[in-house]
């Protein structure tokens, strides 16, 4: 929605299309690594591994989107 928000002219619907292919292949491709690695690792080793790029995103957008100090201060 976010996406759609931002994008305004004709190719708007061909770019959340794009858009939704891609987080579908990049869906494929982690089920595909994911079955890759299960002879190699236990299940929770993997599951972690995966997980750590979760968390950097996670805490990128935690950190990047607080308000500078100065706007929390309420005062005009």
């Amino acid at each position: 929605a976010g996406l759609q928000r931002r994008i305004t002219g004709p190719s708007r619907a061909t770019v959340t299309s794009l858009a939704g292919i891609g987080m579908d292949a990049g869906t494929v491709a982690v089920y595909g690594v994911y079955a890759a690695l299960s002879p190699f690792a236990a299940h929770d080793m993997i599951f972690a591994l995966f997980a750590v790029p979760y968390l950097c995103v996670a805490a990128a957008l935690a950190y990047g989107s607080a308000p500078p100090p100065s706007a929390s201060t309420g005062s005009r």
